[in-house]
């Protein structure tokens, strides 16, 4: 009885850690793509092209002010980044833990059954 409740629990706490694995990488993932486009959105901001449309001066301005906003929104993004692959990271360890709990007290209750028997 013991050894099959620690199956579904185990299996409940592969399933966790396999979901909260996928999304640590969705996060990842995102973060990527939104720091390349914001990359891409600033290289293209600093052509040469634009600053023939605004004034020279203005154009730098404006460059520099995005590129301030761009770089305070990455710093954030990083952070919110980090902060949610340590809670998943704690997650995780959290369920091996109680995976190991589990394990142990299947053992020990094997243990028990064997010297019943």
């Amino acid at each position: 009885m013991a050894k099959q409740t620690w199956a579904k629990e185990q299996a409940v706490l592969q399933q966790k850690l396999e979901f909260v694995q996928y999304q640590l990488n969705d996060e990842k993932k995102k973060f990527e793509e939104n720091k390349a486009a914001h990359e891409s959105m600033l290289r293209s901001l600093q052509s040469t092209n634009r600053e023939s449309v605004i004034g020279r001066e203005e154009a730098q301005s404006k460059i520099n002010e995005m590129e301030q906003k761009f770089l305070q929104e990455r710093k954030k993004q990083e952070e919110t980044y980090n902060e949610y692959r340590k809670t998943l990271t704690d997650q995780v360890e959290n369920l091996k833990k109680k995976n190991n709990e589990l394990e142990l007290q299947v053992k020990v209750a094997e243990g028990e059954f064997q010297k019943d028997v």
